[in-house]
């Protein structure tokens, strides 16, 4: 994350020679927001930590086994529900055992360390947990407890049954449970009234009441035989309490707490003892009870996107050892090692987040793939050969075999692995080795690289045509190369979705749908956009033209809220057509090839499957047979992500939708029946996918997923993954700053912009996981030296200097024998070649491959 760059340019004159510095900006985004944390009891030998992460609206766990360095982050049925909170097993190293509370779907347990989830409800007096406890003596009572919005329920089969606990419980809605860690016997459960249990939540005895419930609560390591322990009442404030007679009575323990609104308390096996507010940060005290101070220091600027920033407190098991703690909000994870006297953010944002994938509508000469990422823009691949053409269909040699769940095994590198510096030779787009099938950027000018939406004229071919949004709306006449801001109506804060007419070449029009702020239309190319008559709320999933536009003015447009709408002259006027949808929270829509003659159009909800059109939308029936059900435990919602017909539907009758969190699925009958199409592909967050314009001949589709894209060439018989890469732009939030980097405005450069330092001993860190990193820069005749480091390595001296400036130029790139977490450091040495003028470093980013 880019948290420490200046934003001043009076901290470098130097550098106000040679560019304006942009506006000040927000602190990050996009977001990479802890909602839930949790550190295993075997931390010293695991170093498993265990996550709820929001990234925008991609809900995931993440489980890192290397103590926060890195991340393996998946979707996952229980995420339908957001995680309230994760407990361990006491002997996780041995057990793998986990359970997850949710706030709608129960709990979930893992029996394989995080890796896969499976519910646990049976008997639960709710659905909505609000906190879940293991015993310390889990390996041989099997006891689980959990406090939900029904009562507590108490297990003792480690989670394969429960039974609603009565005795003693003064009310039925709880929010947190605890049991001490020394004793297996005593356990704490709260919601406004703190109660006691001597028997392992068997029954119940009443203590101190409040006002408003109790959302934290931390017990000491010795609680059995201290009885100390402190809770907080989280977004309600009123600061903190403290018991020790074993909550027998309860005192005000606020002495140098300025933030009332504690959210998450820790205590640790020495005594000290951490909370995080909402927004002051961290505070800590050396003991339960002793006066608060602050401990903020490398705590990231706050978001003015939110109010409420820091959620998690976590101590290490062996805190008085290695002094690690954890908070977890807003604005990332941070870690401690010097027991909290500074901090550092853990990397957990997702580099690789497809939300849109695209054929180029002349793929079968020009074999180039789009994806619009979540993060890092706009990417362009040029596909194999044509099936049938030297090295034809198949991965790629030296492409990675999946490996289980699809995503990158995790843990630290194994150490330095040979690679080779290549100095400022011209890589990427025109490496001299023999080229392979790659990745390439295509977001310069682009100034906010979170893509949500993408789109392609169908004259591709001839125009070179896209259009690019989210907080900004793009225009590129040159296959992405370069791009050209369009003027975005002032109140649209977010565009979810653009369209092109089929007569693009010829009528110029495009529809953009935004976020519940209105829908607009161009008639000249995107150069002008007025508004459509739809609800002001109308909040855009997809639109979709009919393939006679041009002759019947027909246009779809569905929404996340009031389901979908019809225009029949072009998009003036709308008329909802609803009837037959039980579900107005339609997620995806498409239209037959063959609309003008079948007027068949394709629905997929939230909750309620695909529906299915034969009379241009005047009526709609469900179409669900073969698609997985929908009531728990079957997994959550049906949500249908995505879903398209065959180029050739009218004779194949072949239309493909993806479930959220059950992969993909196929029909041959025109909808009526759905058989898996998936295998190969992670069941997992499948976000996006597209049918190739020639799927009659090749039957291709390419798919998107959290960490991938993936590609079919037999109808889904059978899925492989692309080769990975990804050009990560210095703005990004994966990539971390020190010192008083300026950031200068440029149309040339990946993201619109680039940082630059003149000062040395200012640092830019990126932590990825690959076989190939490339470094990119401006080069010129103000251009200094840095000094560049893999894995902790000796730098290797990078001179930036060149009598003719370049910009994004390739300067440094390492190649490694087999693909393993790596981490470049890039350090501005302050010097520079005696030909230079000034010592500037300006760094435009990383590419990585995977």
């Amino acid at each position: 994350m880019s948290t420490r760059i200046s934003r001043h340019a009076a901290l470098q004159p130097l550098l106000a020679l040679l560019a304006a510095l942009a506006p000040a900006a927000a602190a990050h985004a996009p977001h990479d927001v802890v909602t839930e944390a949790a550190i295993s009891p075997t931390f010293a030998q695991d170093h498993t930590l265990l996550a709820a992460f929001t990234f925008t609206d991609h809900l995931l766990v993440g489980r890192s086994v290397d103590g926060g360095a890195s991340w393996q982050k998946y979707g996952l049925p229980m995420l339908a529900h957001d995680v309230t909170g994760f407990a361990f097993s006491p002997q996780f190293a041995q057990d793998g055992i986990a359970f997850a509370a949710t706030g709608g779907g129960g709990v979930w347990r893992t029996k394989n360390a995080g890796l896969d989830w499976k519910p646990a409800l049976g008997g639960l007096p709710s659905l909505t947990v609000l906190g879940v406890a293991v015993s310390p003596d889990f390996a041989t009572d099997g006891v689980v407890l959990a406090a939900t919005e029904g009562g507590c329920a108490r297990s003792t089969d480690g989670g394969r049954s429960w039974t609603t606990i009565t005795a003693g419980l003064a009310e039925t809605t709880l929010h947190v449970v605890v049991f001490a860690p020394d004793s297996a016997d005593d356990v704490i459960i709260a919601g406004k009234v703190v109660q006691t249990s001597s028997d392992r939540g068997l029954t119940w005895t009443s203590h101190a009441a409040f006002p408003d419930p109790v959302e934290t609560l931390a017990v000491s390591r010795h609680y059995g035989a201290d009885g100390t322990a402190m809770l907080a009442f989280g977004r309600f404030g009123n600061g903190t309490r403290l018991t020790t007679n074993g909550c027998l009575s309860f005192a005000a323990s606020d002495a140098g707490l300025s933030d009332a609104f504690v959210i998450e308390l820790a205590v640790a096996d020495d005594g000290t003892t951490f909370a995080a507010t909402k927004t002051a940060g961290c505070f800590r005290a050396a003991a339960p009870g002793a006066p608060w101070e602050l401990a903020i220091n490398g705590f990231e600027e706050l978001s003015d996107q939110t109010s409420n920033h820091n959620t998690e407190a976590l101590v290490s098991p062996d805190f008085g050892r290695d002094r690690t703690a954890f908070i977890g909000a807003f604005e990332g994870l941070y870690i401690t090692t010097d027991g909290g006297d500074s901090w550092r953010e853990c990397n957990i944002y997702s580099q690789m987040l497809n939300r849109h994938v695209f054929f180029s509508p002349d793929y079968a000469h020009d074999r180039t793939i789009f994806c619009g990422n979540y993060g890092g823009g706009v990417y362009e691949y040029t596909d194999l050969p044509a099936p049938g053409a030297p090295g034809g269909p198949g991965s790629p040699a030296g492409s990675l075999a999946p490996p289980s769940g699809g995503a990158p095994v995790l843990g630290p590198p194994a150490g330095g692995l040979p690679g080779t510096d290549r100095g400022s030779a011209q890589i990427d787009a025109h490496d001299p080795l023999p080229q392979v099938p790659r990745w390439h950027g295509r977001s310069n000018n682009i100034a906010a690289l979170f893509s949500d939406a993408l789109a392609l004229s169908p004259a591709f071919a001839s125009d070179r045509t896209m259009f690019y949004g989210y907080t900004v709306l793009c225009r590129s006449k040159d296959a992405g190369l370069h791009w050209t801001p369009l003027v975005k109506p002032a109140n649209v804060t977010v565009t979810r979705r653009i369209a092109t007419s089929p007569a693009y070449a010829s009528d110029h029009t495009v529809i953009f749908g935004s976020g519940g702020q209105g829908v607009y239309r161009s008639l000249n190319g995107g150069d002008s956009f007025t508004q459509l008559e739809l609800p002001p709320a109308f909040d855009t999933s997809s639109i979709d033209f009919s393939p006679g536009f041009a002759a019947d003015r027909t246009v779809f447009m569905s929404s996340r809220n009031l389901g979908v709408y019809r225009s029949t002259d072009g998009g003036t006027a709308w008329l909802p057509v609803n009837a037959g949808l039980l579900n107005l929270e339609v997620r995806s829509f498409v239209v037959s090839p063959d609309f003008v003659a079948d007027r068949t159009a394709f629905a997929g909800t939230v909750g309620d499957g695909v529906f299915v059109t034969k009379n241009a939308g005047a009526s709609w029936a469900p179409s669900n047979a073969g698609l997985p059900g929908t009531a728990p435990p079957a997994g959550g919602p049906l949500i249908i992500e995505n879903i398209i017909c065959s180029p050739a539907f009218g004779s194949d009758h072949t239309v493909f939708a993806s479930a959220l969190n059950d992969s993909m699925f196929r029909s041959v009958d025109g909808g009526l029946t759905w058989t898996p199409a998936g295998a190969g592909l992670p069941k997992d967050a499948l976000r996006t996918f597209d049918v190739s314009p020639a799927f009659a001949q090749d039957r291709t589709l390419a798919a998107g997923t959290y960490g991938w894209v993936w590609i079919t060439r037999d109808a889904g018989a059978s899925w492989s993954r692309l080769p990975g890469g990804m050009r990560v732009d210095e703005g990004h939030p994966t990539v971390f700053h020190g010192g008083l980097w300026a950031k200068n405005g440029s149309v040339n450069n990946n993201g619109a912009f680039v940082l630059s330092s003149v000062t040395a001993g200012d640092w830019e860190e990126f932590t990825f996981f690959g076989d190939r990193i490339v470094w990119y820069a401006n080069t010129g005749t103000t251009s200094g030296i840095a000094a560049v480091s893999l894995d902790g390595e000796t730098p290797a001296s990078v001179d930036l200097y060149r009598p003719t400036p370049a910009v994004q130029e390739p300067v440094f790139e390492r190649r490694y024998a087999q693909p393993g977490w790596h981490v470049i450091r890039v350090l501005s040495t302050g010097t520079a070649n005696p030909a230079s003028l000034l010592p500037v470093v300006s760094t435009d980013g990383f590419f990585y491959e995977f």
